[in-house]
Order: C-alpha cells, then sequence, then structure tokens
C-alpha cells in the first residue's frame, strides 16, 4: 500500500512549479492563485493510493482545472 501522503507532498514539492505552469499557459491574474488553491482542494479529495504516479497526476489534474476556467 502506498503512503497516503505521497500526492499531497508531491503538491507542496511542486507548488511553485504549478504556480508557474499556469502562469505561463494563462499569463498573470487572480485566476493562477485561485487554480493552485482549487488544485490543493481536488489533491486533499483524490484517493492517492490509488496513484501510480503522483507528478502526472497533479500535471494533469492542472490542467483538467485549466480547462474547465477557460470553457467557463
Amino acid at each position: 500500500m502506498q503512503n497516503p501522503y505521497l500526492l499531497e507532498d508531491a503538491y507542496l514539492e511542486r507548488r511553485d512549479d504549478l504556480r508557474r505552469f499556469f502562469l505561463a499557459r494563462l499569463g498573470g491574474g487572480g485566476d493562477v492563485e485561485d487554480l493552485v488553491q482549487e488544485l490543493y482542494f481536488k489533491v486533499q479529495a483524490a484517493a492517492s493510493d490509488e496513484i501510480d504516479n503522483p507528478r502526472a497526476y497533479l500535471y494533469r489534474l492542472a490542467s483538467n482545472l485549466m480547462l474547465d476556467r477557460l470553457r467557463r
């Protein structure tokens, strides 16, 4: 069984990188900080014991959140 905090640990290690990920795609603005925070909430709700690659999962989740935001 995997460590249940593995995904949260990956998020905390890469929070600044994820912020830059959003900035590079969206430019400045409040959306970036909102997305970083929303991503954290999604990480908290995820069943991390089923995730084989937490880093890839984080970036997929980040991309999906950004696309959802752009669609609105």
